[in-house]
């Protein structure tokens, strides 16, 4: 089955993804970032448009929006989805354009033209009614966001249209016209004989009453039901075209119809039916983990230059923890106006890159209009998030590992501005604690003078006092067992402690321990 019918080059005239309708198309350009695989988001998108394949959603997962307004916009929309009768509506009306667009789809591969004529008919008469009964959907929805009402008062008009109302006639009389059609066929050998229904004796019906003496109660039933397919073997094709000749006019208006309906679906509702599925396939996602007991809220993003976020968690992780019933850590995230570096400092394996990854989510779902994990968030407007995640040496550009960390951290600031977010996570491990400590000073200098907010998660403690615009954060552990890592994250001075001998002692490695092994 093919997707959606494809909208022409020019803006249709109601987008409810975007406040300017040419946007939507624009949106088609956006390749995946890198940042969204750095993030793991790409888990995330690909998991909630896997059952949307044909509505081709993901570009729209990567294209932000470029202003308050426009976030604005597209929130108004969930708060008129999220836990509301709405999104049922929407959702049974895209589960009926799929039944048109099948209808459509098996009329232009069908063979047989009586029967491509009669499934455009069907295609069509699906497609009236399913319109109809959303525009009454939503017509009675207490709605309050402007790109809902806007559709509304589209599809008025449009239901009002000499188009449609030319369609629904037309679709109207000609299936009356066919349901009222009744023949007869004799078969004799392999001669079939197709003859208008001259008020013969109905067989089955005597058949019936024939056996109805011998039922006792109720039985099994040994009907079987056939699948509507667009095949017709020749046979059928040939009774059916001997009937069209005894029907000439009923038939000869199904073909007309067929020839000047082919694009009936309008390209403003095929647009809704897609951009819809965007809203619902998110809610979708986070349906489950609400069931779950992790809270979702609706960001405030501003042009101030704060972050503020309750209860917050990594977006990709949860959705694996919640399966496997593992209760999941939320973290509080704080940044004023004035600081714009996180040194996040602490124990391996403490959660410092879920909680920079966590950071980097937000700022992504929140300039998509999205909700975001946590019960409360204020953040700022991003431009872009830069990424720079550890990778392995690629052997074909001949470059080693610190030459490829410098050329890609150096491209990031080159590409960024003072509204950007940049997370660097763990940079420099290829080198010695005193060259990586001038570097990331260096780089993180650099980043002040650029004014871009930066979160930088690091084994070297000195960073995390660098300046005034620097805030350091700092995974826990279990005051009670150093080994026990709490993956709560504390705004707090780094303490330079690291716990490798607590490990160490816990898994039997340390110094005694191993030459202690080593002497048996």
């Amino acid at each position: 089955m093919n997707g959606p019918a494809p909208t022409t080059s020019t803006p249709v005239g109601v987008s409810i993804l975007f406040p300017d309708p040419a946007d939507a198309e624009r949106a088609e350009e956006h390749d995946q970032p890198e940042c969204v695989g750095d993030l793991l988001l790409d888990q995330v998108i690909a998991a909630l448009t896997s059952r949307r394949g044909d509505y081709r959603l993901a570009h729209y997962f990567y294209a932000p929006l470029p202003t308050t307004a426009a976030i604005d916009y597209r929130q108004q929309v969930f708060h008129d989805l999220d836990g509301t009768p709405s999104a049922g509506h929407l959702a049974r009306f895209g589960q009926r354009m799929t039944t048109v667009r099948r209808a459509l789809n098996y009329a232009a591969e069908v063979r047989a033209p009586q029967v491509s004529w009669r499934w455009a008919l069907d295609g069509a008469t699906e497609y009236i009614e399913a319109v109809r009964d959303l525009h009454a959907h939503l017509t009675a929805a207490p709605l309050r966001s402007a790109a809902l009402h806007a559709f509304t008062d589209y599809l008025s008009d449009y239901l009002g249209s000499e188009p449609f109302t030319r369609l629904a006639a037309e679709a109207h009389q000609i299936t009356g016209e066919l349901d009222r059609l009744r023949h007869s066929l004799t078969i004799r050998g392999l001669r079939v004989t197709a003859r208008p229904y001259d008020e013969e004796e109905d067989y089955a019906t005597q058949v019936a009453a024939t056996f109805e003496r011998f039922r006792h109660g109720e039985v099994k039933s040994y009907q079987v039901e056939y699948r509507d397919t667009s095949t017709v073997g020749h046979i059928e094709a040939q009774v059916l075209e001997r009937v069209a000749r005894l029907f000439p006019e009923p038939f000869a208006m199904l073909e007309r119809f067929r020839a000047e309906h082919r694009d009936l679906i309008d390209p403003t509702i095929a647009l809704f039916d897609r951009q819809a599925q965007f809203y619902l396939a998110y809610l979708d996602h986070l349906r489950p983990l609400r069931a779950a007991g992790l809270d979702f809220c609706y960001p405030q993003v501003t042009d101030a230059r704060e972050i503020e976020v309750r209860d917050t968690f990594d977006l990709a992780l949860c959705a694996k923890l919640a399966e496997d019933h593992t209760p999941i850590v939320r973290n509080d995230i704080r940044v004023q106006s004035h600081e714009r570096i996180i040194v996040i400092t602490g124990p391996n394996q403490g959660g410092k890159t879920t909680y920079a990854r966590t950071i980097g989510q937000l700022c992504h779902l929140a300039r998509l209009g999205l909700p975001v994990p946590g019960t409360s968030a204020r953040l700022p407007l991003i431009d872009t998030v830069f990424t720079h995640f550890e990778r392995g040496e690629n052997l074909t550009d001949l470059r080693g590992k610190l030459q490829d960390d410098l050329i890609r951290i150096h491209d990031i600031l080159h590409a960024a501005s003072d509204r950007s977010l940049i997370i660097l996570n763990e940079i420099f491990t290829s080198t010695t604690l005193q060259d990586a400590l001038a570097l990331s000073t260096r780089i993180l200098e650099d980043v002040t003078r650029l004014d871009a907010l930066c979160v930088c998660v690091t084994f070297i403690d000195e960073l995390a006092c660098l300046n005034e615009k620097t805030t350091s954060v700092v995974a826990g552990v279990d005051p009670a067992d150093p080994t026990i890592r709490t993956f709560r994250l504390e705004p707090r001075p780094a303490d330079g402690r690291a716990y490798a001998a607590a490990l160490a002692a816990k898994h039997q490695l340390t110094y005694h321990d191993i030459t202690e092994a080593l002497a048996r």
